[in-house]
């Protein structure tokens, strides 16, 4: 084990800390995978699969900043959920394929549900996973939000 894995885990540990004992944070973040019966999103019955992520997490809308120096690919009104830690050589934490599954049919979709502060259903924007200890999930508000 590596000295960055065993730092993975008293980072998750902190997290969770943060989470469950203190009360300081208050929003959970699903990764939603949702299959319609249909050939395409929208047609027939669905039926959910959620990945529950156990951690609170930090939220909080990008900056002015954030959104102008993104290129255009960030607008306002988008979020950041921070703190999300990278899977290293451990169970620890969560890969790239448990925050964004990847989609390869026209009848899945995949929803972020935070509930918190920012209640309501997400699309990805984007992941940054250049910080070795967290992840930041960049999330837009979806049109079909509850």
């Amino acid at each position: 084990m590596t000295l960055r894995d065993r730092l993975l885990h008293v980072a998750e540990g902190a997290r969770r800390y943060a989470s469950n004992v203190t009360g300081i944070r208050i929003n959970r973040l699903t990764v939603r995978t949702r299959t319609w019966d249909g050939p395409r999103v929208g047609e027939g019955d669905f039926v959910d699969s959620d990945l529950e992520l156990p951690a609170i997490y930090p939220v909080r809308h990008l900056t002015s900043q954030e959104v102008n120096s993104s290129a255009g690919q960030y607008e306002i009104g988008d979020i950041k959920v921070d703190h999300v830690t990278p899977r290293g050589n451990t169970a620890i934490g969560y890969t790239m394929q448990d925050l964004a599954p990847v989609v390869t049919t026209n009848n899945v979709e995949i929803i972020y549900v935070i509930t918190g502060e920012h209640p309501g259903e997400y699309a990805l924007v984007d992941i940054r996973t250049y910080r070795p200890f967290t992840s930041q999930l960049i999330l837009r508000r979806r049109a079909t939000t509850p």
